[in-house]
Order: C-alpha cells, then structure tokens, then sequence
C-alpha cells in the first residue's frame, strides 16, 4: 500500500501549484490505484483552476527574477503565483517574498529535470494535457466572452424597471420578411411624427393593449425565453424614442420607452380584503374603514384579519401572499405595496377592481451584489436563447477580427455533386486540397470539410428524403465553421490573454512536477524496503504509542458550587470508591465512569481533557452538563509510552521517510542545476 498526497484536501479555493505541490508534501492519504490518484488530482486542479475568476495582478515589467539552468523566470509569472498563494495576504514584505522564492525555485527545479528525463513528451501525458487545455479553453472562451458579459448585462439591467408602450405585428405563417415591411413601414411613419399611441391603434394586433395606444406598463429584466431582442430594444432605447423593429415568438415589436425609475425587485406582503358586491359598494367600503380603524386603535393583525379579510386563502394565515414582483397585482394595489416605507407598514385601504384591501409589508429582499446575486442568474442566462445568440454573435466577431473568408466556388465544387448516396452511411469524402476558408494566417481545405461531412454520417442520414442533400451540407458547413473558428480563437488565447497563458503554464508545470515526485519519491518510498528500514532504525525514538491515562470521569447531578468543590476536593485526595462513598453518603449524587485515554484523545470528553496537563492526580475543571449536572475529571495513572515497530508505525515511517527523500532530491537538484536570483529584481518587489 502507497502513500501519496491527499486530493481530497483541494476541494478549498484553489491557490497555485506551488502552494498545491507544498501541501502534498505534507498532507498524504492511502491509495492503492495510482493513475486514479495522478488523474484526480489533475481533474480537480483542473476545475478548481476555471473556478478561480483567472485573475492577474498587473506587471510594470517583466524582468528575471531567476534562472534555473539558464532558464528565465520572469516577474510577472512569479507574482501570478505569489499573489494566488497568498491571495489577500500577499503583503509583498521581504520575508513572505524570499520564503516563497525558495519555494517556487524548488518547483522549477522539478519541472527542469521532468523535462530532462522526457516526461512532457510521455503520450499518455500529452493526451491528457490536450484534452485540459481544450476543456479549459472552451471554458475559458465561454466564460469571458458569452457568460460573463450576459451576466453583468442581466445584472445592470435589474436594477431598473422600464415603462414601455409597443406596437405587434405578428408573423405570417413561415413568412418573416412581410411582418418585417409592414413593422419597418410603420417605424416610418411614427419618424415622421405621427403619434404612437393613435398608430398603435390603428395598426397595432396586440389585443391586450391595442385600445390602451399600445401602453403595456412596467417591465424588468430577465424577459422571458425568446425576448432577448425585445428585453434588450426596451433597455437600449432612450426615454421618450422609438426602437427599429425587434423580433419576439410574437412576432415584430415596435417599442416606445416612456419612463424608467429604479427597480422595485419584489416584496413579501400580507393583506385584509374585502369584496365588493354589485349595489353594495358602500358597504364593502365601511367594512374595510371599520378593519383599517381597529388596527389604529392598537388591534392586532392576525386577529383583524380573521375578523375582516373575505379571502379565504390567505386569511388563515395572517394574510400572508407571499412574495410578488412587478405586474402580478393591480397598479394601485402594486403601487400601495411597494410604497410602504419598511416592514410591519400597513397602507391606508386601497381599491381595486374585484374590493378593498389594507396592506401591509412583511420584508422587501434588495439586489444583492454582483457576485451573489450571479449564482441565482446563471440558470437563467444559460438556459435562455441569449446565451446561444450571444455565442454566434462572439463567433461572428471573430470572424470580422480575423477576416474570415469563404470561397462559395469551391464549396460548389462539392455540395453541387451530392447525390442521394450522401444520405447514407456509405458515403466516403473526395481528397481536396482545394482552400475553403481563410481566416488569419490559417487556412481549411475543402478536403477538411469532406472527412467532417463524412464523420456526421448520422445526421446526413435521419433527415429524410425530402431535404436535399445540398441543402444538408450547407446546414452542416454551419457547424463546421463555427467548431473551426472556435478552434482558432481558442488557439490565440495564450498570445492574447497573459492570464490565460499563465494559466496553462501553471497546469502543465505542475503536472510534470507531480510526475516527476510521483517517481522520485510517493512511489518510492513504499517500495523501498531497505531504505525504509535503515531510516527507521535511525529514528526509531520518534516512534513510541501515545502516553496512556486511566481517567476517572465523575458526574455531579447539581451545580451547587459548594458540592461541586466539595467533590473536587475528595476526588484529589481519595480513589473513586472512596470518594462516592465520601459524597453520595446515601444519596446518588454523584457517579464515576473509569476510561483509559491517550494524550491526544478528542472526544466526548475533550472539553474536560483539555483543561488538565498531563500528571497523575491532576483534577479537570469542572464543566455543565446539558441536563443541568456539572463533570470533571481526575487523572488516576498513566502508561509510559511504548517502543513502535516498523510495522506497527508503517505509516508514519513512510510519509516521514517521503519528507525526507524530498529533502534529499531537492538538495540534489539545487547542485545539479544552477540557479541565478537577481536580487535587485527581488528587492524591487519589496512594498
């Protein structure tokens, strides 16, 4: 059975892979699968790496720091590790600089000789790098450009609601372009300056606000699925002007912003309700003034609200509904909830269409800040359309950055040729060198594009025979081009993200330096039977069982101050009989309980243990019971602790004789490769 470092210790905020590799120097657990070990650890740096926010402090410069065999260090790699390590500690002092510079020189030394004996050309190694380096990238790219960006964007937009007026042309059947005319035709005629709220309804197919000139009311973020476009013409529009036309599941939006103010997010109320009744209008009224003058004279809610409120859902219990954002309840009674100035408030009676309420505030959550209030929107974000046209429109990008170009004739050249055979499996692609697209300084074959049409065999064939192949082809040169241009960018991170490329360093690095100590030492020291010995033998006196006490635990059913030193003082000078006897006197006052506990003993009885040294006769301070009793207790012997055998002491032998293997190694490599520190470079870091 092995040791190595223990991964399970990595589930905290992930700091470096200096800081990874020290820990597992010192923290180590059995295994018996050695390439499940290696393989979690590197998933989990992996995730927790993408986890971090891939943040970088600033360089003024990058100059070298040190060397390692004529290999640079520069200033901004070290501070990239030094200030993840330390994080809000990094104090940049010159103790906290040079203990960690002795640190991560022992790690280059590492990553120096893994390279040397080939351990970054190891297949296996290479593979899972690739596979990282792609699943970061994606992640990273994702991230930067799409989640992020949504994020803050949906965030901002929270923290207002926005009134709008709109006018709906609603689609034809498949034809988009008609709706478009007619809601582009009409964008027209209100630039001329006709009125909105008159074209609205003339022209306008909303039943819901046709006659009201379009008016819709309030509204905030996030609108629902397929509304990104509207959600985003509502919030990018000025006050008082007119947004181009917007397409919804609707269909074609025309949008006049009215008003904006700040949000009113939602709040939790509770309410007295009175019905109106055809003819009796007068009465529902002096019921709720009767129900609003109880609670000014000092009547309680829940009491008023069983004694008035006609609603049989809610007043069972306090009248409480819950809570509730913007356009769930009527204007008025909106406005009224919302106007309370803080919780416990109640509103003067408020009229609605269906009677009378009083209303009264319960709490009133406000958004909480960004990176709080991120987590409760990224199901949201990711789950809508917008995170999918935000990523076309990050492809799109790219494609203008890079001058992206197709050549249409030799895409011709073979979707024009597809017969029917291109719908089954047995469809082979023709050799091309011919070059499709272009983008940046890289170029894809038409040949490219061939093998990726002849790997969709699936999707070429469920399409059924009324879809032409042609037209399959086309469908899937879409994806095609937007897995290459994804390629592309994800290529360029290094060169256009220094963090990125940091980032990367990082993992790489570190997984040759978990390699190579894999090697030189987890897997040695196990295996090394002869060495483990001679290294025992030698510190075999650090090797003994944990002293032994035989404690007295005695258990006062009172917490009468007087009987509990009285107790204290028998139990110093007497054994156990002897001192129930002295105490109890016929009564069960006082109970004993004898354990034998060793010096680092933690459990229930800890609390007592903790407050005595290590002496025979030595009494605890006395501590109460949860069922109102007082404890303490009485060491009465101890046990001289016991020479260990190997066996006996196999684990602790092994992780000491890892620390010192790695003692040893590095103390090689430091005279096997030359170092270099440039200590004006140091003291320039000192703040």
């Amino acid at each position: 059975m092995g040791v190595y470092p223990k991964v399970t210790n990595f589930a905290a905020r992930y700091k470096s892979i200096a800081k990874a590799a020290k820990a597992a120097l010192r923290y180590h657990c059995y295994t018996t699968d050695m390439t499940t070990t290696m393989k979690l650890l590197r998933w989990i740096l992996s995730c927790l790496m993408i986890c971090t926010g891939l943040t970088l402090a600033a360089q003024a410069d990058d100059d070298v720091l040190f060397t390692v065999a004529g290999e640079p260090v520069t200033v901004s790699e070290f501070d990239y590790f030094y200030s993840k390590t330390y994080g809000d500690q990094a104090d940049y002092s010159r103790q906290s600089l040079e203990e960690y510079l002795d640190l991560f020189v022992d790690y280059k030394l590492k990553v120096a000789q893994a390279r040397d004996m080939g351990i970054d050309t190891m297949p296996t190694l290479v593979k899972e790098l690739g596979g990282y380096r792609q699943q970061i990238s994606n992640t990273y790219l994702i991230d930067r450009e799409v989640k992020e960006k949504l994020l803050t964007e949906a965030y901002e937009r929270k923290q207002y609601d926005v009134n709008i007026s709109h006018i709906l042309i609603p689609l034809q059947g498949s034809d988009t372009t008609s709706a478009y005319q007619a809601a582009l035709g009409i964008y027209k005629r209100l630039q001329g300056g006709e009125d909105f709220a008159t074209v609205a309804r003339q022209v306008s197919e909303d039943p819901y606000t046709k006659e009201k000139g379009g008016k819709v009311g309030y509204l905030t973020a996030m609108m629902p699925n397929g509304f990104y476009a509207f959600e985003t013409a509502m919030y990018d529009t000025p006050v008082g002007e007119v947004s181009m036309p917007v397409r919804s599941p609707r269909g074609y939006h025309l949008i006049k912003v009215d008003e904006r103010r700040p949000a009113r997010g939602t709040i939790e109320a509770a309410h007295i309700f009175v019905r109106k009744q055809e003819g009796k209008e007068g009465t529902a009224k002096a019921r709720i003034d009767e129900a609003y003058a109880a609670l000014q004279g000092g009547a309680g809610w829940e009491s008023t609200v069983k004694k008035y409120s006609e609603d049989k859902t809610t007043s069972g219990k306090g009248g409480q509904l819950g809570f509730f954002g913007i356009n769930t309840y009527e204007s008025a009674f909106e406005n009224a909830a919302f106007g309370l100035p803080r919780d416990g408030a109640y509103s003067a009676p408020v009229e609605s269409r269906v009677g009378w309420h009083i209303i009264k505030r319960l709490s009133k959550p406000t958004l909480d800040e960004y990176k709080v209030e991120k987590n409760r929107l990224m199901p949201q974000v990711q789950r809508d359309a917008r995170f999918t046209q935000a990523r076309d429109a990050m492809i799109q990008r790219i494609k203008t950055a890079n001058d992206f170009r197709l050549d249409e004739r030799v895409l011709n050249s073979l979707v024009d040729t597809l017969g029917r055979s291109f719908m089954t499996y047995k469809w082979r692609a023709p050799e091309s060198q011919a070059v499709l697209f272009r983008m940046g300084d890289q170029s894809t074959t038409l040949g490219d594009f061939a093998k990726y049409l002849q790997r969709m065999a699936r999707d070429r064939s469920r399409r059924g025979t009324r879809v032409q192949p042609r037209d399959i082809a086309l469908q899937l040169l879409d994806r095609f081009v937007d897995q290459q241009v994804l390629e592309y960018e994800r290529s360029q991170l290094g060169e256009k993200y220094p963090d990125f490329r940091n980032l990367m360093r990082e993992y790489e690095e570190g997984s040759y330096s978990f390699e190579i100590s894999k090697r030189q030492v987890w897997d040695k020291a196990p295996t090394d039977t002869v060495g483990l010995e001679a290294f025992y033998q030698k510190n075999r006196a650090k090797y003994t069982s944990p002293v032994q006490a035989e404690v007295s635990v005695y258990t006062l059913a009172t917490t009468d101050a007087k009987l509990i030193k009285r107790a204290r003082k028998a139990a110093r000078k007497r054994n156990a009989t002897q001192t129930l006897t002295k105490i109890n006197k016929g009564s069960e006052l006082l109970s004993v309980e004898s354990l034998q506990l060793d010096e680092d003993y933690q459990g229930e009885y800890a609390e007592l243990w903790n407050t005595v040294d290590f002496k025979k006769g030595q009494v605890s301070s006395p501590f109460m019971t949860s069922d109102g009793g007082t404890r303490f207790l009485k060491i009465e012997r101890l046990a001289a602790p016991r020479q260990l055998t190997l066996d006996d002491a196999r684990g602790r032998v092994i992780t000491d004789y890892q620390d010192y293997l790695m003692q040893q190694w590095v103390e090689g490599l430091r005279r096997e490769y030359p170092v270099k520190v440039n200590d004006k470079v140091l003291a320039d870091l000192v703040k």
